[in-house]
């Protein structure tokens, strides 16, 4: 978890902003229950935040959205469709302090998540008991009466529940809050759903007897356990679909690795590349994770045509011949020709083909002009670009930063997108930053060293 010192101060401000809205509520909450009108909520709500608090322990913790999803909010819920929202918001105060503070012992939240946590639940019971006030007025438990309300209820909580942490975490990481909540949330909405049901439930019971609720809690615990099944198989299948993606990426990397060892004059080049590349692309506002796997492939294997080209041409020492340049040329179809027969679901073959395409149409194989360039293609060309410039190589000495930025600008309009330029060196330390720590992780294989040695 990041220390609250380092954290963006947007974030900062929503948090206080959170914090303040909640504290008025809690303390009227707690004033109304415990000193102002205990005879209209009397005592029979303590009942269920017993049972509420009991279940503390049984949860689903959701790291990826830093949510927790728990039994204990099924009871919460009938409490506020019973007693309304002062009561609900003392039970749920407890219940979610109690469960943050398990979780910072077993998931290393930290304090201000504690305090976050909490504020966060005192508002989004607050949002979702006023929903179904205005539509259950009475608070009338019959079942035609209840059906709507716990509608519109279930409705708020998810809503507002997950907004209320999804704008904390859009904040501090920089995206779009509503497609961080789109992508992240709009699966949960069974899980809210079953709890706002399942607090229904317990409303319709607490007609026949105010103990009623014990009764009905091995079903609803029930109910929670098959829904909780359901979400471990969802995040197990998550979870090797992620360790999917990273064999994945490992395999491309060798791939990469095989060019590197092959072009002696290059070692650590791709790691650099993918790193400058995968920098640019963030700073350009390229969120789709296809367009960013399809950009992050081709830098790794961008060179991959390399393969076909003849050793001594690879490693000359000197200028090539125009038969040799025109053969060194041909990495690029060779590599698109290559990357073809995998089939990925993305463009990396075709960014891998134009990555030598100049922005004034000069460029080869295919002589593509301006924009006709696929974007991660004129991505994946100035990041090779400016790591050459900045490497040594058989045929020239390396630069260093200044001059490697005033030839890149040099050549923006005639070689490069000069937008991209732009934005690159606008970035460069950051840049640079990540390229130098990307370089510093490239494997030292020891084959290498070997042939490194005998030469």
């Amino acid at each position: 978890m990041t220390p609250w010192a380092v954290l963006p101060l947007r974030v900062k401000a929503y948090s206080w902003a959170v914090v303040l809205l909640a504290t008025p509520l809690i303390l009227f909450a707690i004033k109304a229950v415990f000193l102002g009108h205990q005879g209209l909520y009397g005592y029979e709500w303590l009942i269920l935040t017993a049972i509420t608090l009991v279940t503390v322990p049984i949860f689903v913790f959701l790291p990826s959205v830093s949510t927790t999803v728990g039994i204990g909010d099924a009871f919460v819920i009938s409490i506020s469709m019973l007693y309304g929202a002062s009561p609900a918001i003392v039970a749920n105060t407890l219940y979610i302090t109690f469960q943050t503070l398990l979780l910072r012992h077993k998931h290393k939240v930290v304090l201000y998540r504690v305090v976050f946590n909490v504020a966060a639940a005192v508002v989004n019971v607050w949002i979702y008991s006023s929903v179904y006030y205005l539509l259950n007025p009475t608070r009338s438990h019959s079942l035609e009466d209840v059906i709507l309300p716990t509608f519109g209820l279930a409705v708020a909580f998810f809503v507002s529940n997950s907004f209320l942490v999804a704008i904390a975490i859009a904040l501090s990481t920089g995206t779009n809050i509503f497609s961080f909540w789109y992508e992240n949330y709009r699966s949960l909405i069974l899980d809210f759903m079953v709890s706002a049901c399942a607090g229904a439930f317990i409303v319709l019971f607490q007609g026949l007897n105010m103990m009623a609720p014990l009764l009905v809690a091995p079903f609803v615990g029930a109910v929670w356990g098959i829904n909780k099944l359901n979400k471990a198989k969802a995040m197990e299948a998550e979870q090797h679909l992620k360790e999917q993606e990273e064999l994945y990426l490992r395999t491309v990397e060798s791939l990469g690795l095989a060019v590197d060892a092959k072009d002696q004059t290059t070692y650590g080049h791709i790691h650099r590349v993918r790193a400058y590349a995968m920098g640019l692309a963030r700073f350009c506002g390229i969120k789709d994770k296809n367009e960013l796997m399809a950009i992050e492939t081709g830098s790794l294997l961008h060179d991959i045509g390399k393969l076909a080209i003849d050793d001594y041409i690879l490693n000359k020492p000197g200028k090539l011949s125009k038969q040799e340049f025109e053969k060194m040329k041909m990495h690029a179809p060779a590599g698109h020709e290559i990357l073809q027969q995998i089939k990925f679901p993305f463009p990396v073959a075709e960014y891998v083909r134009y990555h030598h395409e100049r922005w004034d149409g000069s460029g080869y194989p295919d002589g593509l002009k301006g924009e006709a360039i696929p974007l991660g293609a004129r991505i994946i060309s100035i990041s090779d670009a400016f790591d050459a410039i900045r490497s040594a190589r058989p045929y020239k000495l390396s630069f260093n930063i200044q001059n490697s930025t005033d030839l890149l600008r040099a050549q923006a309009g005639t070689m490069y997108d000069p937008h991209l330029v732009e934005i690159f060196v606008q970035h460069l330390d950051e840049l640079e930053a990540g390229a130098t720590k990307a370089s510093e992780k490239t494997p030292q294989l020891a084959f290498r060293k070997y042939f490194e040695k005998v030469d």
